[in-house]
């Protein structure tokens, strides 16, 4: 999907409906999708929430928002793998990404992974 999202006519490749539809069927579409789409916080917010895989494309800034990050791991946990290291050493994201995929503990803060509370 992405190799065709950049084939895709340039209306299409403005059009936010037809872009995430993209990213919903391959993550990498959110990587080559238009800086106004990545720079664009509620549309990266739908991307993740479509396609969780899609985390890791995410503009820094926004995968160190807690928001975005917890979007990802409610739907996959292992997306935590993906997240700067203040996101992993926060207990509610690392509980709710543990909870949903057990093996999101190895992305965990050393901190959080040594904590048996």
């Amino acid at each position: 999907a992405a190799p065709a999202l950049l084939d895709a006519a340039p209306a299409l490749q403005a059009d936010r409906e037809f872009v995430l539809a993209a990213i919903q069927l391959n993550a990498t579409a959110l990587h080559v999708a238009s800086e106004a789409f990545r720079a664009d916080r509620s549309f990266v917010h739908q991307a993740v929430r479509l396609n969780p895989a899609s985390f890791q494309y995410v503009p820094a800034d926004m995968r160190s928002d807690p928001a975005f990050a917890l979007a990802a791991v409610q739907q996959d946990g292992l997306e935590l793998r993906h997240a700067p290291p203040q996101i992993r050493a926060r207990r509610d994201i690392v509980t709710t990404a543990v909870l949903q995929n057990g093996l999101a503990l190895q992305f965990a803060s050393a901190a959080l992974q040594n904590d048996r509370s």
